[in-house]
């Protein structure tokens, strides 16, 4: 018969992935832009995504983070603390 398979999405598994990569993702930016004393500009983020990338950078005193252009087309901008 014309009956479809049936596809499981673990949407918890799958976001917790994608906290984790983001997580990673905004340590790196933040190393990168103390390390060359330079802002580092991250691609388009949902609202979703650039809070992660916020928090995730919230407890460094050596970076800010700053959300930057109009949806869609926001980013985030991570720079060396003053």
């Amino acid at each position: 018969g014309g009956r479809g398979r049936m596809v499981t999405v673990d949407a918890a598994y799958y976001r917790r992935k994608r906290e984790e990569s983001l997580t990673k993702l905004a340590g790196r930016a933040a190393d990168e832009a103390v390390e060359h004393g330079e802002e580092i500009e991250l691609d388009v983020m949902t609202p979703q995504d650039r809070r992660i990338v916020h928090l995730a950078l919230k407890e460094r005193e050596d970076v800010v983070t700053r959300s930057e252009g109009e949806e869609p087309r926001r980013r985030i901008i991570v720079e060396p603390a003053d």
